[in-house]
């Protein structure tokens, strides 16, 4: 996002430079749709990332003390998995 608001600031508003009025026009544009893409996309990270970036690292704590035993989430590899060790489960 950073990189956009440097182009934005820099790249093309730069074409406008002798028309003072379109300049700012562009520039101010440019600037109200880059807060809005930002918003949105830092609505996007807290509704789908943040939450579950929480969830992992709460079960990896409960993992590396103990509390909880390590579960390859995926079914068909802990079916692989007991097959050949010929145990019942992963513990």
């Amino acid at each position: 996002m950073r990189t956009v608001l440097t182009w934005i600031i820099y790249g093309p508003g730069k074409l406008f430079e002798s028309y003072a009025v379109a300049s700012f026009v562009f520039n101010a544009t440019a600037m109200v749709l880059w807060f809005l893409a930002l918003i949105y996309v830092s609505i996007l990270w807290k509704k789908y990332v943040d939450g579950n970036c929480g969830v992992l690292t709460q079960y990896l704590e409960n993992v590396v003390l103990g509390k909880q035993s390590f579960v390859l989430p995926i079914s068909g590899v802990e079916k692989v998995f007991e097959r050949r060790n010929g145990t019942d489960s992963l513990a």
